[in-house]
């Protein structure tokens, strides 16, 4: 477990992905709404529209303030505009009414927001607040239970998923080991035909092993 932990944050450091909001410190709120853009959506897309729409959006209030139509228009280019504006509204809402316009850190707060599941929470906990929590999605599902040789499932949800998540948690530099899961996941350790023979830590994953070894039978 250990030998996976450190190789992954290894591998995360040479050839993790780059986004705006790994190179640039942003508060609760700004990594709140981050979440809510990237749900349903490629991070190369988020990354071209959000500098621009979190300068706009800085605070919760301002999202209250400004009309529907033109909350709707600044997220069109992302897709599911009016969903995405109506749970931006509910909990910029929430956000300003209970907690005073600052974004909760506790996960009981976080979780009861509108539209905000344990993905959210725990994302929002783990890379702003540096709490140590797992961020499970499918591609991190996805290399966790290739990692053990277990089935995955089709979403992301299950209980004794994010059990497994927790359980193969570092101790230290989770920041960077949950990255390396979510870019794991998005590169090589994809749905279909994982590449298997790019991934470093392949010997010691069961998947990567049991390819590696037919790859050598067929040949």
């Amino acid at each position: 477990m250990e030998d996976f932990q450190k190789r992954l944050i290894d591998w995360y450091r040479e050839e993790g992905r780059s986004f705006y909001w790994r190179t640039h410190v942003l508060n609760g709120w700004q990594w709140l709404v981050l979440e809510i853009l990237l749900r349903k959506t490629r991070a190369d897309a988020v990354e071209k529209a959000y500098p621009s729409f979190i300068s706009k959006y800085s605070k919760p209030e301002i999202v209250l303030k400004v009309p529907d139509a033109e909350l709707e228009n600044d997220l069109r280019i992302l897709g599911l505009y009016r969903q995405r504006r109506e749970v931006l509204k509910l909990i910029a809402a929430e956000i300003d009414s209970q907690y005073g316009g600052v974004t909760p850190s506790d996960q009981k707060s976080l979780s009861a927001l509108p539209g905000v599941g344990p993905y959210i929470s725990n994302a929002v906990l783990c890379f702003c607040y540096n709490q140590r929590r797992p961020v499970v999605d499918i591609n991190v599902a996805r290399v966790l239970t290739r990692f053990q040789c277990m089935d995955t499932p089709k979403d992301a949800t299950k209980k004794w998923l994010w059990e497994l998540a927790e359980n193969m948690l570092p101790e230290e530099n989770w920041k960077e080991y949950n990255y390396g899961l979510l870019d794991l996941g998005a590169l090589l350790c994809i749905s279909k035909q994982p590449k298997c023979i790019l991934c470093s830590l392949r010997d010691i994953c069961e998947m990567g092993r049991e390819r590696a070894s037919i790859d050598a039978e067929s040949h």
